[in-house]
């Protein structure tokens, strides 16, 4: 929970829009970056000796900073009249593998993920109100089990079977452990939304 001296983050980021007809859009972005910490200390605690150890990396991966990211989203209008307009969209979001600290560690990486999103939305514009917008979402149409946020504590102890039957336990070899827990986010589900403008 430090600063670090010097880092950088370089890359190319990319939107391309198309509109085949008017009432369709489509949309998608891509983003390819390096995101680097050029030197970095790591304390890992010594549960033997009560003293932390020190452990330098170098051109290390700066944390949640996924090298790729891509984005595909498009968007059709079903009937657009004065007064109604009724559109449908479906959103996909691809996140690359990150890591939940500094250390670019195994241990602290997070899988990469690819979620998809759809949406009904229906606004209706009249005398008493700027806008009455009811939308309903289904998210994570296909039901993907993944964790976008966690966290990780390393530690080193020469005692045997020491995270033993612990949930968040887990070993790195060389009298290395570690406990980590993960954000898990939400299967397929849905929700609705009612917008009233004036």
């Amino acid at each position: 929970r430090v600063n670090v001296d010097r880092s950088h983050r370089a890359g190319l980021e990319t939107t391309i829009s198309y509109l085949p007809i008017t009432s369709w859009r489509i949309e998608g972005s891509l983003t390819v970056s390096e995101n680097k910490i050029r030197e970095f200390d790591e304390y890992i605690d010594d549960w033997d000796t009560g003293i932390q150890e020190l452990i330098k990396h170098t051109d290390s991966q700066i944390a949640f900073s996924p090298n790729i990211l891509a984005r595909f989203e498009t968007n059709y209008i079903l009937l657009s009249k004065s007064a109604h307009n009724i559109s449908t969209g479906i959103t996909a979001k691809y996140v690359g593998n990150q890591y939940v600290d500094n250390t670019t560690n195994e241990a602290a990486l997070l899988d990469e993920y690819f979620t998809i999103d759809a949406g009904l939305h229906w606004k209706w514009e009249n005398p008493w109100a700027k806008e009455l917008r009811l939308s309903f979402f289904l998210k994570n149409v296909l039901d993907h089990q993944y964790e976008s946020n966690g966290w990780i504590y390393r530690f080193r102890s020469s005692t045997p079977d020491l995270i033993a039957g612990d949930p968040y336990g887990g070993t790195e070899g060389n009298n290395f452990y570690n406990l980590k827990g993960y954000f898990p986010q939400a299967g397929r589900h849905f929700y609705l939304t009612f917008a009233l403008g004036f």
